[in-house]
């Protein structure tokens, strides 16, 4: 996917929470062609971070944290490898 200057830079800006980061991707996204797969993910990811949040707060699921924040990890990556836009990383 090709975004312009303007849209990597609000992506980069947006990335002081990851649920305001996933919202602007997704507010982005949302007015490009062949999307599916990268909205695919983005739903994922929105789920994923509340699995997130279960594992940081709750007993029950604390044990699979590090699992959770592992898969997390390499699908925002893949996310940005989507987007075309991996050097996103290296700016922060």
């Amino acid at each position: 996917m090709k975004l312009s200057k303007k849209e990597k830079e609000e992506i980069l800006k947006a990335y002081t929470g990851d649920l305001t980061w996933l919202d602007t991707i997704s507010k982005i996204v949302k007015n490009k062609e062949n999307n599916e797969d990268i909205l695919k993910l983005l739903d994922t990811l929105y789920h994923i971070n509340y699995v997130i949040v279960e594992t940081e707060t709750e007993d029950y699921a604390s044990k699979y944290n590090l699992e959770v924040q592992d898969i997390y990890s390499k699908m925002k990556i893949d996310l940005t490898k989507m987007l075309d836009y991996e050097e996103m990383w290296e700016e922060l």
